[in-house]
Formats: structure tokens, C-alpha cells, sequence
């Protein structure tokens, strides 16, 4: 049972960005914020309906929320926008390659034991990085927006794992899913204030949204509640490399399916060595 729920989180990963790339690909008319704060309303229903509505909340934490709301928000859009101006496969990696920061902060500050794992994984990120990036006529051109957004979503990814490691730290792992529902309701507010600015026909524009994100915010929650599900029957050093490498697969291969995208050999080599980067970054 726990093999299949790992494969249902992992492709819950993939559909999310799925999603993403098709609301960019699919529609004239787009609204990212709309798109973004969509996904934080659905994905904080989910948690409401998983806790049974069984929640206390404790304002100590609400610092804790604001900086993974905020966080959060500034990486859903930033993504939405790398992958609008990026491939699907690269852009998913970069996201998946962010726990190199929460991994940085637990050597650096909270002193965590560092192995040779480590040591492979972060010298195998930057092969990556630079495999990637290597000009190849024949591969994808990546484009100074594609890198700023994908820079961007990078540190404020790794930013969200952090502040959630710390508030788990802070209140011995109280408040999963109020913490989660306060810092939700943050992204989705801020962000349909953002929406709203944008010029155009709003009711529209969020309706396209929401016709990719509601999905995705459904996704977005089922992998929140499978991890924590499987985080009782899956050792931690198996459970998110699994999901990271099958995640990233799935979305490499419907990348170059469904999507049409093309890498050069060497960018093909530099996402592999992404992927057991991951891997070997979570063991």
C-alpha cells in the first residue's frame, strides 16, 4: 500500500506543474495571481476538510506564518511565470533543487550531522546547474526571464521548507495543519489583491485560473496529506527521495511527450544528475 501512495504523490506533484504549464500554453488570457491564490484557497479547504475540523490555533505561531506565506507566494508565482517563459522539465527541477537551502541551513545553523551523501549530492547540483546551462543549439535556449523567475522561485522555495522546519521546531510539531491554514490564508488573500490589479476582465481571468489551478490546489493538498500518511510507514531517507526522483521523471517524460520540449544531450545529462542530486541531498 505505501509503494502506491508514493506513486499518487509523486504524480500529484507532476499534475501540479502540469497544470501550470498548461494555463500558460493553453490560455491568451492569463492572471497568475489568480492562478496562484486559486491554488492556496483550494489546497487550505483540504486541509480544513482533512483535520476532521479538528484545530487550535495559538497566535505564537502566526510569525512563523506570515514568513511561509509570504515566502510561498512570491514562489507560486514566480513559477507559474518560469513556466511560462521556460520548459516544463527545468523549471520543475529548479523547484526540486531548493532543498539544497534547507539542507545548507541545517549544516550551517542548526548544526545537523553532515555525510558523504551530502557531499556528493551538492557536487552533483552544481554539474547540474552548469550542464544545464550550457549553450547547445540544439537544446532548450534558456531565456534571462526563464533564470530570474526560476532564481527567484529557487531561494523562496527553499525560504518556505525552512520557515516550516523552524515553526516544527519551535512548537514540537504542533500545529501542522493550523500553521498551514493561517500561512494559506495569507498567499490567498495577498495574492487576489495582486490579481486585482492587473488590468483586464478580472471575472474572466479568474476563471481560467481557476479552471488549472482548483485542480492543482487539490493536488497540492493530497500530496501534503500522503506525506504526512506516509511519514508513519516510510522511513524519512526513502520517502521524499522517492517522491522527489519519481516526480521529477514523470514530468521529464510528459515534458518531452506531451509538451514537445527538447533538451541537448548535455542539459539531459545535467537533469539526471539533478535528480540523484535530490536523492542523495535527502538521504
Amino acid at each position: 500500500m505505501e509503494y502506491l501512495l508514493l506513486i499518487v504523490a509523486a504524480s500529484g506533484t507532476t499534475f501540479q506543474s502540469i497544470m501550470a504549464k498548461k494555463f500558460n500554453t493553453k490560455e491568451s488570457v492569463r492572471n497568475p495571481f489568480f492562478y496562484s491564490t486559486t491554488v492556496a484557497f483550494v489546497a487550505m479547504i483540504f486541509f480544513v476538510l482533512s483535520s476532521g475540523f479538528k484545530l487550535n490555533f495559538n497566535i505564537e505561531f502566526l510569525p512563523y506564518s506570515i514568513v511561509f506565506g509570504t515566502f510561498f507566494a512570491i514562489a507560486s508565482v514566480c513559477n507559474v511565470y518560469a513556466m511560462e517563459n521556460g520548459p516544463m522539465s527545468l523549471t520543475a527541477l529548479v523547484l526540486s533543487l531548493s532543498l539544497i537551502l534547507p539542507t545548507m541551513f541545517g549544516i550551517v545553523v542548526l548544526n545537523d550531522p553532515i555525510g558523504i551523501f551530502t557531499y556528493i549530492g551538492i557536487l552533483l547540483l552544481i554539474v547540474a546547474i552548469v550542464l544545464i546551462n550550457i549553450k547547445n543549439e540544439k537544446g532548450t535556449k534558456l531565456s534571462l526571464k526563464w533564470a530570474i523567475y526560476a532564481t527567484i522561485t529557487f531561494f523562496c522555495n527553499g525560504g518556505c521548507t525552512i520557515s516550516q522546519k523552524m515553526q516544527q521546531l519551535a512548537f514540537d510539531g504542533r500545529y501542522k495543519s493550523e500553521f498551514m491554514i493561517v500561512s494559506l490564508i495569507i498567499v490567498w488573500v495577498s495574492l487576489f489583491l495582486f490579481g486585482l490589479k492587473k488590468q483586464g476582465n478580472r471575472k474572466q481571468m479568474l476563471k481560467i485560473a481557476a479552471k488549472y489551478a482548483a485542480p492543482a490546489g487539490l493536488a497540492n493538498g493530497m500530496v501534503n496529506l500522503l506525506v504526512m500518511i506516509l511519514t508513519a510507514m516510510v522511513p524519512t531517507v526513502v520517502l521524499f527521495p522517492s517522491i522527489s526522483a519519481c516526480g521529477m521523471a514523470l514530468t521529464f517524460i510528459l515534458a518531452l511527450t506531451v509538451f514537445k520540449e527538447r533538451l541537448s544531450k548535455t542539459q539531459t545529462i545535467g537533469y539526471i544528475a539533478g535528480v540523484i542530486s535530490v536523492v542523495l541531498l535527502n538521504l
